[in-house]
């Protein structure tokens, strides 16, 4: 899923109005739950919330309305700015 600018992690985003569902995670790891809360593998998050979520299927649930999404990492840090599209890395 889109991070910021050009940077993309593992991620999945749910729509509410989907109702409930089973997803494939191919990515192991600490997930952040963002958007609207859920139930995932029957365990309630709250939007900022983590969860390990390990390799394979899992089951998701809306407990609100509106998207969820599962952004792959701690809370990880977006900058407060738009990506300017100048070159990532340089003089190496």
């Amino acid at each position: 899923m889109p991070h910021w600018g050009p940077i993309w992690v593992a991620g999945r985003t749910f729509s509410a109005g989907s109702g409930a569902q089973t997803f494939r995670i191919r990515a192991p790891g600490t997930y952040t739950l963002e958007g609207a809360p859920a139930r995932i593998n029957g365990r309630p998050i709250r939007p900022g919330e983590t969860i390990r979520l390990d390799r394979g299927e899992h089951r998701f649930e809306p407990a609100g309305s509106g998207q969820a999404r599962l952004r792959w990492g701690d809370n990880l840090h977006r900058p407060a700015y738009v990506f300017a599209g100048e070159p990532m890395f340089k003089d190496f």
